[in-house]
């Protein structure tokens, strides 16, 4: 129909999808840990009899950690593989993991009201993802990669990036959706700024946020995942940003600004033409 939409179809496609994802991601060259896709559930059994635990497996669809376990052995693997090929796994984030993760990260009564008040929010989307049919007839897995105490969240929108650091769960793997960051961007390595353009232009992306891992096994950096749907803070705006030059700046910035900014250019080259 010829209109101007935001996101486009290139930012779009993958949204809420890991696999679609890791194709694009593996189709550019993109650095990702070791993944793996199973349609057969013979195929996915056959694999775990000689694959190295821990291993991650996702469903395609949930963020903030939801739907993402860890299998330890081969016994957890096999019954895993079971359900996924049989009655499959509801999307719907769980009520729990999300109340235990939000209250165990709040390190002040101030920060647990935060947390509070984005409940409604939390249950509107677990109300919509309980009518989503339930995940089944794949098994999607990533290799574990052991050793972080934080991951890196790397944006990139109209020519600028942004990044945090966010903080592993206690006692767990999962860093995203913890709501634990650290705002400090001098910390963040510049490559990995680089690297996050680099992908974004591949990809023809309008607006994206990658999760970096650091893996200490030799020393490389991987992307888990990619989002054009991220939250953003008051502290986001406050923490400087990068050029596409690779320059930093300590202005204050609304990303919000930075979308609408390119929905209004596409108009106008509309226009022109």
């Amino acid at each position: 129909m010829g209109k101007v939409v935001y996101p486009d179809h290139s930012t779009a496609w993958t949204f809420d999808d890991k696999v679609a994802e890791m194709y694009a991601l593996q189709a550019v060259g993109a650095p990702i840990p070791d993944s793996h896709i199973f349609y057969l559930k013979e195929t996915a059994m056959e694999y775990f009899k000689s694959c190295k635990f821990p291993v991650v497996a996702k469903l395609r669809c949930g963020s903030g950690s939801n739907n993402v376990k860890l299998l330890k052995n081969f016994a957890q693997a096999k019954k895993y593989t079971r359900k996924m090929f049989g009655r499959g796994f509801s999307p719907a984030p769980s009520l729990l993991f999300k109340a235990k993760s939000k209250a165990g990260s709040a390190h002040d009564w101030k920060t647990f009201k935060a947390r509070l008040k984005k409940l409604p929010a939390f249950l509107y989307t677990r109300r919509h993802a309980k009518m989503m049919p339930r995940e089944r007839g794949y098994v999607y897995l990533q290799e574990f990669i052991p050793d972080n105490d934080f991951d890196y969240r790397v944006h990139v929108c109209n020519g600028r990036s942004w990044a945090c650091m966010r903080k592993v769960r206690k006692g767990d793997f999962r860093a995203s959706g913890s709501g634990d960051l650290i705002y400090d961007s001098q910390s963040v390595p510049k490559h990995l700024i680089e690297k996050a353009f680099e992908v974004a232009e591949a990809l023809k992306l309008q607006c994206v946020a990658f999760d970096f891992i650091h893996d200490k096994r030799d020393e490389t950096f991987k992307i888990l995942e990619m989002s054009y749907s991220f939250g953003f803070d008051k502290e986001d705006g406050e923490n400087g940003y990068w050029t596409r030059d690779l320059k930093f700046h300590s202005d204050f910035f609304n990303p919000f600004k930075l979308m609408a900014d390119i929905v209004i250019d596409e108009v106008k080259k509309k226009q022109s033409n």
